[in-house]
C-alpha cells in the first residue's frame, strides 16, 4: 500500500513537471511592430556592455548609451535593460553600431526589454521609416 502512495505521488509530480514543460514556445509568432504601444520607454542607443545577472532569475543585462529619446525618459545618457533571452549570451543579431529599442518598466524597479511570448524582442534597426512608424504608433 505504502509503495502505491509513492507510485501515485511520483506520477503527480510528473503530470505537474509535464505541464509545465508543454506551456513552452511551441510556435514562434510573428514580431509586430504595433506592440510598442506596450512600452514605457522608447529610445535610439549603442549597446555598451552585455553581462549575465546573479540574480536567482538569471537574465541578461543590455546597457545602452543613449543616443535619442523618443518616449518616456529624458535627461538620462545610459540605461541599463535586462533580458530575458534564453541564450545567456550576446546574440549574434546585436552587431549594429545602434538600435530602436521598446522597453517596459515592472513593478520591481526592473526596465525589461519589450518582447511578446514567443517573439523577436524589441531591437530593431533605428531605419527612418522604423523611427517614423513607432512615433506614430505611440502618438496616436
Amino acid at each position: 500500500m505504502f509503495y502505491l502512495k509513492i507510485i501515485r505521488l511520483i506520477f503527480t509530480i510528473s503530470l505537474l513537471t509535464y505541464s509545465q514543460i508543454s506551456n513552452a514556445c511551441r510556435d514562434i509568432k510573428a514580431f509586430q511592430i504595433e506592440d510598442v504601444v506596450k512600452a514605457d520607454i522608447v529610445f535610439i542607443g549603442t549597446v555598451l556592455e552585455y553581462k549575465i545577472s546573479n540574480s536567482p532569475r538569471r537574465h541578461g543585462i543590455l546597457k545602452f548609451s543613449i543616443d535619442r529619446n523618443i518616449l518616456g525618459i529624458k535627461h538620462q545618457e545610459i540605461i541599463e535593460v535586462d533580458w530575458y533571452n534564453s541564450t545567456f549570451s550576446l546574440p549574434k543579431f546585436l552587431d549594429r553600431e545602434s538600435y530602436l529599442v521598446a522597453v517596459t518598466l515592472k513593478k520591481r524597479r526592473e526596465n525589461m526589454i519589450l518582447q511578446t511570448p514567443c517573439s523577436s524582442p524589441f531591437l530593431l534597426e533605428p531605419s527612418e521609416s522604423n523611427i517614423n512608424k513607432v512615433i506614430s504608433l505611440i502618438t496616436e
